[in-house]
């Protein structure tokens, strides 16, 4: 699948020094001929070359420090480990770490390799790291041994046991990681890595269903690190990851880090109640901040940072200038996602005083948008309309998932599923989404998925999951349970359901909030009609048990 080029440069304040000139290339190819790296490893060698003695990264819990001249070298001994194991060209490698050193090491080998990593996310459940596993078709997997108990919960994934790496301590039939690092060279290989390698398959919740396995390539990578380095208007030199290596955000942050020499501030276990702390503390100039983060951050009541700009999404215009007011930094949007990488910022010259909430600006770098009706049709600008993108670097589909990448694709145009409306400045505003889905503390949560594991209790006969609006995660998860005929409400208390949904979702998935129904309002097609559920309903939490106060809220009253 092929998708074409026809959006021009932004063109930022100033550029790392490599860049000068490309505001003048409408193509991604012009950039290569100014002497762009090509592939993802191509980027490290240009940067150690260029900015070795620089710092790379700092990985602040584990006392590890190098510069970038160091990465290079130890990103040639974990290719050399790999291959070593029997890693080619083409080879799926599946990596469940927290945020430790393995993690960017094995992605930054496996891009020197021609390999694919497939990141995991920690807090899966077993369920949930056998379908990922299965899914990608890993035949090796690198894994930190707080971890291990869950993949020992699995059965017959298809991983030979002298596959499997473990980071720390274990007294499987596995190998450790560090034993075998230890016995590495910085080696050379052989292999041929083109743009158009798959290099991760990054799963996200999409729509519907089990998380889907997005297929990114190098060009993938290069096309997000450049377009979001551009829009910056400003070369950084230290950035806080405040988000986990195994999410796309985690990884773009590396991009950006190696595309302007600069030092990534790393936490091994990102949290809200440490981030503005840590950018204090690390003096670090970016972020991509998330509000969850900024709302704990409003305890501190001081300016000390020494930010330069911080990234956002899904702030509302006032959240946005209160957070610039409080911590005397500019704030700027940027829309993207997985599948696509970016699509849409607001030039750092617009402040949260200008735009209406939602706002979330004009075309990255490399991207083309519009608003289509669901029948392809461009809609007139202040119509409401689901957003599409094109350009360079787009995922090249859903991996082993030919109906789902179908669905997605029309012709070279990416449906996002997000309502926007184009405004007469020409900015485009989120206004609504197809997806039914909620998104707490910035993770997609499929309803589909959640419905289904309630579902699987056999005292529950049907299962409906809606947001509720949260001033601190931004949305709740709630779920609806009908009960078979003959099952009384004492026979499934809630607190059951809750253990039960606890044991089969990630905790970020686990609902708050839950709520009996009599008999649920079906559409023609014989779904739920979820909008009867909200409809003429002030507070969503009235009636709901809640798990996180161990209480009942009140019912409405009628």
């Amino acid at each position: 699948m092929s998708h074409t080029n026809e959006a021009a440069l932004t063109q930022p304040a100033s550029l790392p020094p490599f860049l000068e000139g490309a505001e003048d290339s409408a193509e991604f190819a012009g950039l290569y001929e100014r002497g762009m790296p090509r592939t993802v490893y191509g980027l490290l060698q240009w940067t150690a070359r260029v900015h070795g003695q620089k710092n790379a990264w700092r990985f602040i819990d584990d006392g590890i420090s190098r510069n970038w001249a160091q990465v290079l070298e130890q990103v040639d001994r974990t290719a050399d480990t790999l291959h070593r194991l029997g890693v080619r060209k083409g080879t799926h490698v599946a990596v469940m770490t927290s945020n430790i050193e393995a993690f960017p090491l094995c992605w930054l080998a496996l891009a020197k390799l021609g390999a694919t990593i497939a990141p995991v996310n920690i807090a899966y459940t077993s369920r949930e790291v056998a379908h990922a596993l299965t899914l990608s078709e890993s035949r090796y997997l690198l894994i930190e041994d707080t971890f291990l108990p869950i993949y020992e919960e699995l059965q017959d994934i298809g991983i030979p046991a002298e596959n499997v790496l473990v980071v720390g301590e274990h007294n499987g039939p596995y190998r450790s990681w560090e034993a075998e690092l230890a016995a590495s060279k910085p080696a050379e290989t052989a292999e041929t890595v083109e743009p158009g390698t798959l290099l991760n398959i990054q799963f996200t919740s999409g729509t519907t269903g089990f998380a889907k396995g997005c297929m990114l390539t190098h060009e993938y990578w290069m096309v997000l690190g450049v377009a979001s380095s551009l829009l910056f208007g400003d070369v950084m030199q230290r950035i806080y990851l405040g988000q986990s290596f195994y999410y796309m955000v985690g990884q773009r942050l590396l991009m950006n880090a190696l595309l302007m020499g600069a030092e990534l501030i790393i936490p091994r276990k990102p949290g809200s109640k440490r981030f503005m702390p840590d950018l204090i503390t690390y003096e670090c100039d970016y972020c991509s901040m998330f509000e969850m983060a900024y709302k704990q951050g409003l305890s501190l009541k001081e300016k000390k940072n020494v930010l330069k700009l911080a990234t956002i999404f899904g702030f509302s215009a006032t959240t946005a200038q209160h957070f610039e007011s409080l911590f005397d930094t500019p704030v700027q949007e940027f829309y993207g996602m997985t599948e696509i990488g970016g699509a849409l910022y607001l030039p750092r010259d617009i402040r949260p005083t200008d735009y209406e909430s939602g706002t979330c600006g004009i075309p990255c770098a490399f991207r083309e948008v519009g608003v289509f009706d669901l029948e392809g049709n461009p809609v007139p600008d202040g119509q409401a309309g689901e957003l599409c993108v094109r350009g360079a670097g787009l995922m090249l589909g859903y991996y082993r998932n030919e109906e789902a990448s179908r669905e997605v694709f029309r012709n070279d145009w990416f449906r996002t599923g997000d309502l926007f409306v184009k405004d007469a400045n020409g900015h485009f505003r989120i206004v609504g989404r197809i997806k039914d889905m909620v998104r707490r503390n910035g993770e997609n949560i499929p309803a589909q998925e959640v419905e289904a594991v309630i579902r699987m209790l056999p005292e529950v006969r049907q299962a409906a999951v809606i947001p509720v609006p949260d001033d601190y995660c931004g949305e709740e998860v709630k779920v609806y349970l009908e009960l078979n005929d003959g099952v009384s409400r004492d026979q499934l208390p809630m607190t059951r359901v809750l253990e039960h949904a606890r044991a089969n979702l990630a905790a970020f998935k686990v609902p708050r909030y839950y709520a009996y129904i009599d008999k649920f309002e079906l559409t023609d097609s014989l779904r739920v009609r979820k909008k009867a559920l909200t409809e003429g309903v002030a507070d969503l939490r009235a009636g709901a048990w809640d798990a996180k106060d161990d209480c009942w809220h009140p019912a409405q009253e009628i």
